[in-house]
């Protein structure tokens, strides 16, 4: 499974100060990639968008779409207390890569 960033999300995975937990979610997505599927706790919340959910730190969010079932592109990251924020930048950034 390929996966991409956005903008949004690169510069928010760069600013996490957590080391380990940048270590735990780099992991998980190496695990995705290897295993050709999305791995661990993750569901759909609507409108094509689904959110990775890792129970450490402040509970991080990845919001991510699939294109083509091969392709997983990740929009924007965030964590529990900022998920409404997360989930609306979500929503824009794929309604830009869909060209809406």
């Amino acid at each position: 499974m390929e996966i991409r960033t956005t903008e949004q999300f690169d510069k928010w995975f760069r600013k996490l100060r957590d080391r380990k937990a940048k270590a735990k979610i780099s992991a998980r997505l190496r695990q995705c990639e290897i295993s050709d599927h999305i791995t661990g706790d993750h569901h759909g919340i609507g409108g094509g968008i689904s959110e990775m959910r890792f129970h450490f730190g402040p509970g991080y969010r990845i919001y991510y779409t699939i294109d083509n079932d091969v392709l997983v592109i990740l929009l924007i990251g965030s964590s529990k207390d900022d998920q409404s924020r997360g989930i609306t930048e979500a929503r824009k950034l794929l309604a830009l890569y869909r060209g809406e």
